[in-house]
């Protein structure tokens, strides 16, 4: 019964040692941070302390200004940047309004400015 299986060529080890070595020999990867706790293998320190906090200490990640919670630091960053902070930089250029997003700010334009409007096609209604 095999622990560690490549996920480049599908080989299965016995031994954590073997598939660090096999994957250096073979495919040239360096994944020399493993998991105590499971077989995953990781070749960024960081991938590792995130995997063993999500999966096995089941720590999630709260945003400090809504409690919100999240898994990967990324997520939470990206949610603060969108949601928190003050910085708007993307302005119309047809009026005073600012967003954070670009999205955002082509919703607007399409919307007050271009009077874009999505008409049903069963009423006729027009929509935003």
């Amino acid at each position: 019964n095999s622990k560690f299986s490549c996920v480049q060529c599908q080989i299965k080890l016995f031994r954590k040692e073997k598939a660090l070595e096999h994957k250096r020999a073979t495919h040239g990867e360096e994944s020399s941070f493993c998991c105590v706790q499971c077989p995953k293998m990781f070749t960024r320190k960081e991938r590792l302390l995130d995997h063993v906090q999500v999966v096995h200490e089941k720590k999630m990640l709260k945003c400090h200004l809504c409690e919100i919670e999240f898994k990967h630091q990324n997520r939470l960053s990206r949610h603060i940047q969108c949601q928190h902070e003050e910085s708007k930089k993307y302005c119309c250029e047809q009026c005073p309004k600012k967003y954070k997003r670009k999205d955002q700010l082509i919703d607007h334009v399409q919307v007050i400015h271009e009077k874009k409007f999505f008409k049903c096609n069963l009423c006729d209604k027009e929509f935003t």
